[in-house]
């Protein structure tokens, strides 16, 4: 195989300073109204009279319009410039932050998992265009620039459950409306980031040997359906599980935020990271350490730190991953396009497999999900060893 990564890509994108910043702010965005949901799971049961598996469906609802956003997403980054998906995205979650406030106030539950979902919808074309826009840039610096802007993501996770503590979970219509408001602040601040369209890319058939490429794709992205899975599954029923252990709602959401500050941090450390351990050491250690943690929150009172370390050493699943596909195939902006369509479908089936056991057992069954998923985790990984790398032919 040709070195392609030496030649500069035609859709190579590039920021200004400023641009870069704006893009950091989406993660904190679209990672605190993603980290609401868990901590929020009580007070929406309440609000609407339902029970707390049926609440924990409204995660599913989340990411089913997730889904459907990345789809659209993907469409919008092939025909136009990246900043169209951004702020297209940021446009539709206001719109369906507005749609939450009024059906909690009318207690409309259908209109309230509608607009859910249309939040995901703009939530699914921020995390597509965002994190292919990144995977795009030069080589060079790649992995830190990944690192480092997704590390923005777990610091608005963080802030999600300590605003819902401040502000009180009955009150979370107000917190919907200001994540609206943020989104329509944010949208224009796009100017300086130069991204174009990926139809624009050259097909590169006799380098680029999409059958060979093929089924290392397929692992890698049913390893990413798992992990989503895993990581939404955790972080929206921490607070639940500790609920039931007898902790306060409070405690939950405090622990929640700690889960986020531990991958916060898990993402800063990345870059350094990856100087001493390679990308296939990041993803298998921290899966197999995340399942360990799972597993000790069992106890109602290793809970309280196992689940904040869970999401330390859950931190560098998703970057390194991409890093670890891209070692075995080279620079392919389609197939981490693929990768991260599909990934969304996690999102709505993690949390959802969860609510279905609660509904069988119990809350407490929650710590056993994460880790049994977590392992399922490691297998998909793992099972890409059996490809050579193609960039060494």
């Amino acid at each position: 195989m040709s070195n392609l990564d030496d030649a500069r890509s035609p859709v190579e994108s590039s920021f200004t300073p400023f641009a870069f910043s704006a893009l950091c702010l989406c993660f904190v965005t679209v990672g605190a109204t993603t980290s609401l949901f868990g901590p929020l799971l009580n007070a929406i049961a309440e609000r609407f009279h339902r029970s707390l598996p049926a609440a924990g469906t409204v995660l599913s609802a989340y990411f089913v319009g997730g889904v459907l956003g990345v789809l659209l997403g993907w469409t919008i980054v092939h025909h136009f410039a990246g900043r169209v998906a951004t702020r297209t995205g940021l446009l539709t979650m206001a719109v369906g932050t507005l749609g939450v406030a009024g059906a909690a106030h009318q207690q409309l539950w259908t209109l309230f998992l509608l607009s859910v979902c249309l939040i995901g919808f703009g939530f699914g074309m921020l995390d597509f265009s965002l994190n292919t826009i990144l995977a795009r840039t030069e080589p060079r610096g790649r992995a830190h620039r990944l690192s480092f802007a997704n590390a923005f993501w777990g610091i608005g996770s963080i802030v999600g459950p300590l605003v819902v503590i401040l502000l009180r979970p009955k009150n979370f219509p107000v917190l919907f409306l200001m994540v609206g408001v943020i989104a329509l602040v944010l949208s224009p601040m796009f100017r300086g980031l130069a991204a174009p369209a990926l139809k624009k890319e050259f097909l590169a058939t006799e380098t680029l040997d999409r059958r060979a490429i093929r089924p290392i794709l397929v692992t890698f992205i049913v390893a990413y359906i798992l992990y989503v899975g895993l990581e939404t599954a955790a972080s929206g029923w921490i607070t639940s599980d500790l609920h039931a252990s007898g902790f306060s709602e409070s405690v939950g959401a405090f622990v929640t935020a700690g889960f986020w500050l531990g991958f916060t941090l898990g993402r800063v450390v990345g870059g350094r990271l990856h100087t001493h351990f390679s990308a296939q050491q990041l993803v298998l250690g921290g899966l197999i350490a995340t399942a360990i943690s799972c597993l000790a929150a069992l106890n109602h009172t290793l809970a309280l730190i196992a689940f904040p370390l869970a999401g330390l050493v859950l931190a560098n699943v998703y970057v390194f991953g991409i890093i670890w596909y891209q070692s075995l195939v080279g620079t392919d902006n389609r197939g981490v396009s693929f990768m991260i369509v599909a990934t969304m479908s996690g999102g709505a089936l993690g949390p959802g497999v969860v609510s279905w056991v609660v509904s069988l057992s119990s809350v407490r069954s929650v710590p056993w999900c994460l880790a049994g998923l977590a392992m399922l985790t490691v297998i998909a990984f793992v099972s890409s060893n059996r490809y050579r790398p193609l960039t060494s032919r």
